[in-house]
């Protein structure tokens, strides 16, 4: 909070007077008034990079104009760089102009350049190593790449895919810029990853989920596809190929296939294979680089795996990768490889078992997109990036703590007793740093046991029970509770309640399916009650069998669901949540949360689950399941700030208002001192949320002119110039309490008529739309508020103040039975404008039975029920008679009035030039007539 204000001397006595006359703004916090305006917000002040890794992609050789082999690579955040292997100098980098997060391709084609396939992305980056020229080639069709790919002598390019059913292959054809698409493969797999090819066939593996690893040859020219091995596994990472023989990678290791016998495979271990060996060498061998750095060989014709006790010099966490072979001005041919940290390339020499490594003259200043932001207590904004890489930024001192390119992804982070806690993607494993003791880090060893106390951070947890995405990490009461999404192929997320002995030992238990077949989004703990809130979302691979978002309540005294899973019926929306976001209880005691649709933000009574307020922040937003939360944050003013809507908006918990301050922002959370941080793409951004700015305006725009002299405004004026005392350094309740202050005192100033006129509002039952129309003064800003007949707000919107007449039109859905009050609200006036209108749901308005029996003499009897509570008088009613698809007649009715559950027969005689005579009959529920028929 902001240092209290030092006043002056002139300044108490000003307030002694004001004190005296009852005029000034309390002193004390919000508990007097709630807040009834928001504060100022600055724009965004751009904080650079968030996470910094020069991870590499992918890796290709080519050569220069006077033959020289270069390395080139793409790291994340898409820059391509070109090495000099011989030497590790940069000769040639290009940064994207557009927001690409890695390269699935970097292969050198048949025709010497380098092709690049960034994702996201529909276009191919195209180097060409011997004029420096660097450019984009658009394929012409939609390509939903994954990384792996192969290039072929005959100057195709093979690409896998990436889609939620039935993954493909792609064939991109350099010389006609066109794409060849095989596939759906497997209808169940998310992926085709490893992907290569042989002069008749195209091997392409699948994955992801339990069962879906198989390896399909398609036919190049019939286009036919075929399972030639199922390795039973979830996924095949490379495909690699030569004469005889098929190198497939799973999770399991390499796989020796036989081409001439499919069944006569083998499984030999090891990671990622390289090109098969180039003449003179025997096509047979293949290279691997595992456990990190040690070089084995693969005999693809004796299906053996053999060590070379050759390694490559690394650093601690650097792992090394084959790329090309490549031909040295001796004529010797050498397999290139490069480290996956833009630090080392380099070469080995299988003839004579030499490796060569050459470290980079520099380092890149890249980075992955941004996956996580938050900040602790202290003030330190820890920072994960996509897939790799964590920072963290000091906000009192304005620098960076740390920046770790060796990292994991982090899905969340949580706090507890000044410990901070990382949600870890993969395989749901939680990491714990304490920031008092000294930083000693140590990979993981991926044993699922606690690494121990002398490391910092350390991995204290591992989840397992089928989960991957750690999203949601909330301290309460010595525990920290842990909600997951499930991993691959997997429905089902769990619940982790995670504690410590004094001296650190962590002890945690696992609660799977506590929201059936729903990964956790939200959390809300309150006693020994857990509330959690669900997506319908699971791991790749599986669609989900759920239809509606649910939220369940957990005992930890019993360890059990005490509340089952339910699907809340929410205002707008109903029960038609895919992503319940996150949960958290307000300062009234009443359980918050969203939904992806809508931008809807409700709170809930935490026994009944009746929802006692709400309001759509971005109407006609519409998500879908979400994996991501949607966030919940309290502001020490008692603002709600979310991501709801995918924007970040402040909500009013008291007047259901709210100010929409960044759009399209899906990361956020507020510092201890109630500022603002995003994340956007890979840079991170501070908002200053000021309160002093907002009163700085209001006393700047206020012109005491526009007000006729009174009382009241010889009040407004001691009010402003109390307030104008007022500095950055006084007390935000201070400050808000002015604000509240002018602010009334504006609006008892000034007569609605002064700022509308005209003011219609109609409501149309069959469309579910409000119109109003009306005529504004010119430069007033004015909000539409629309409540229902239970008073509830479901409709907040802003009329420009450049127009002077208006008519908007507003779907209101679902209705509800009742009088619809409509208010205009102006900034500077006490009085409202209203209107009311009454609406009748459309589920139960007037049914007319089109299909009934016409006799042979042609009459047509139809019958109309009134469901309504209130009787339904109609003036002139429609009815359209219709035979197939054809309208035969329509007819209108005079003005009557039917009861409620009664009903109305007309019978209308339909022939071609004849009139039409009309008789009514009014029946009560049982069928009895209870007046006389009549004709029109």
């Amino acid at each position: 909070m902001k240092k209290k204000m030092q006043l002056k001397l002139l300044s108490k006595i000003l307030i002694f007077t004001l004190l005296i006359s009852n005029l000034y703004f309390p002193m004390e916090a919000l508990a007097a008034s709630s807040v009834t305006d928001f504060p100022g917000y600055s724009a965004s002040k751009d904080y650079g990079r968030g996470v910094f890794s020069a991870a590499v992609n992918g890796g290709a050789i080519c050569y220069d104009k006077d033959g020289n082999p270069l390395m080139c690579f793409a790291t994340q955040g898409g820059k391509f760089f070109a090495c000099d292997l011989l030497t590790g100098k940069v000769v040639f980098e290009k940064k994207t102009t557009k927001s690409y997060i890695m390269a699935h391709l970097v292969k050198t084609a048949s025709d010497g350049k380098v092709w690049i396939q960034y994702y996201p992305g529909n276009t191919f980056d195209v180097y060409d190593p011997k004029t420096g020229e660097y450019k984009e080639v658009y394929p012409g069709v939609s390509i939903r790449s994954q990384d792996g790919g192969n290039v072929t002598d005959d100057g195709k390019i093979l690409l896998g895919s990436y889609y939620d059913t039935g993954a493909c292959a792609y064939e991109y054809d350099i010389a006609t810029n066109t794409v060849q698409t095989y596939g759906p493969l497997n209808v169940n797999s998310h992926y085709v990853k490893g992907v290569d090819s042989d002069e008749n066939y195209i091997y392409a593996g699948t994955g992801i989920g339990e069962g879906n690893a198989k390896l399909y040859r398609i036919n190049k020219s019939t286009g036919e596809q075929s399972v030639i091995y199922d390795f039973g596994g979830s996924i095949v990472y490379n495909v690699k190929v030569n004469s005889d023989y098929i190198i497939a990678q799973t999770g399991s290791g390499c796989y020796v296939i036989d081409k001439n016998n499919y069944s006569n495979a083998k499984l030999v271990g090891g990671s990622e294979p390289s090109d098969p060996s180039p003449y003179p060498y025997d096509e047979n061998i293949f290279y691997i680089i595992d456990y990190s750095k040690w070089i084995y060989e693969l005999n693809a014709e004796t299906k053996k795996l053999t060590a070379l006790n050759v390694s490559i010099p690394l650093d601690a966490y650097e792992e090394a990768e084959f790329t090309q072979w490549t031909t040295l001005s001796t004529g010797e041919k050498v397999l290139g490889f490069r480290t996956n940290m833009m630090n080392k390339i380099g070469y080995f020499n299988p003839k004579t078992k030499e490796v060569v490594t050459h470290q980079l003259d520099r380092i890149a200043d890249e980075g992955p997109n941004i996956q996580s932001i938050e900040i602790s207590p202290e003030g330190v904004i820890y920072m994960g990036g996509y897939q790799t890489a964590m920072a963290a930024y000091d906000i009192n001192k304005n620098e960076f703590v740390y920046k770790l390119p060796y990292w994991k992804q982090n899905e969340g982070v949580g706090f507890l007793n000044g410990k901070t806690y990382f949600g870890v993607y993969t395989d749901a494993r939680l990491w714990r740093y304490d920031p008092k003791k000294n930083w000693n880090y140590k990979e993981y060893s991926g044993d699922g046991k606690y690494q121990g106390s002398s490391y910092n951070p350390v991995m204290v947890y591992d989840i397992e029970e089928s989960q991957d995405r750690p999203f949601v990490l909330k301290g309460y009461n010595n525990k920290l509770y842990v909600g997951t999404m499930s991993g691959y192929n997997e429905l089902g997320g769990a619940l982790t309640i995670y504690s410590e002995t004094s001296s650190g030992y962590p002890s945690a238990e696992t609660f799977r399916n506590v929201i059936p077949n729903q990964s956790i989004t939200g959390i809300a703990v309150k006693d020994n009650l857990v509330y959690l809130s669900g997506t319908i979302r699971g791991g790749l691979g599986i669609e989900p069998i759920e239809t509606q978002a649910k939220i369940a309540v957990f005992d930890t005294n019993t360890n059990t669901v005490v509340t089952e899973a339910f699907a809340p019926d929410l205002p707008i929306v109903g029960k038609t949540s895919q992503t319940i976001g996150e949960l958290s209880f307000g300062p009234d005691g009443l359980l918050w949360g969203c939904s992806e649709k809508e931008g809807l933000v409700f709170a809930m009574d935490p026994e009944t689950f009746e929802v006692k307020k709400y309001v759509s922040v971005n109407p006609g937003d519409d998500r879908g399941a979400l994996a991501r939360p949607l966030y919940l944050r309290w502001g020490s003013d008692g603002l709600l700030y979310t991501t709801a809507g995918w924007n970040v908006t402040a909500v009013n918990p008291d007047t259901m208002t709210y100010k929409t301050i960044v759009e399209s922002c899906s990361l956020m959370t507020l510092d201890p001192y109630g500022d603002i941080w995003i994340a956007r793409g890979s840079n991170f951004y501070k908002i200053e949320v000021s309160w002093f700015a907002r009163l700085k305006e209001i006393l700047d725009t206020t012109d005491f002119n526009d007000y006729e002299s009174s009382t009241a405004l010889g009040e407004l004026k001691v009010l402003c110039a109390s307030a104008s005392l007022l500095t950055e350094e006084s007390e935000d309740s201070e400050i808000i309490s002015a604000i509240d202050a002018i602010n009334a005192k504006k609006k008892e100033l000034n007569d609605t008529s002064k700022y509308v006129s005209g003011f219609g509002a109609e409501l149309d039952y069959l469309t579910q739309t409000v119109t109003i129309t009306g005529n504004l003064k010119t430069g007033e800003e004015v909000s539409v508020r629309i409540l229902s007949p239970e008073g509830k707000v479901v409709l907040l919107d802003q009329l420009s103040k450049n127009e002077k007449s208006f008519e908007k039109t507003y779907r209101i859905s679902p209705l509800e039975v009742g009088e619809y009050k409509i208010y205009l609200d102006a900034k500077s006036y006490v009085k409202p404008v209203m209107r009311s209108v009454n609406s009748i749901p459309p589920d139960r308005r007037i049914i007319v039975n089109n299909k009934a029996d016409e006799d042979s003499s042609g009459i047509v009897t139809t019958r109309l029920s009134n469901y309504f509570d209130v009787p339904m008088k109609l003036n002139f009613f429609t009815a359209e008679y219709y035979k197939q698809t054809d309208i035969l007649k329509q007819a209108t009715f005079e003005t009557y009035t039917v009861n409620p559950g009664d009903f109305a027969i007309f019978k209308s005689q339909l022939g071609e030039g004849s009139d039409t005579d009309f008789k009514l009959f009014i029946w009560d529920e049982n069928m009895a007539p209870v007046t006389a028929p009549f004709e029109n």
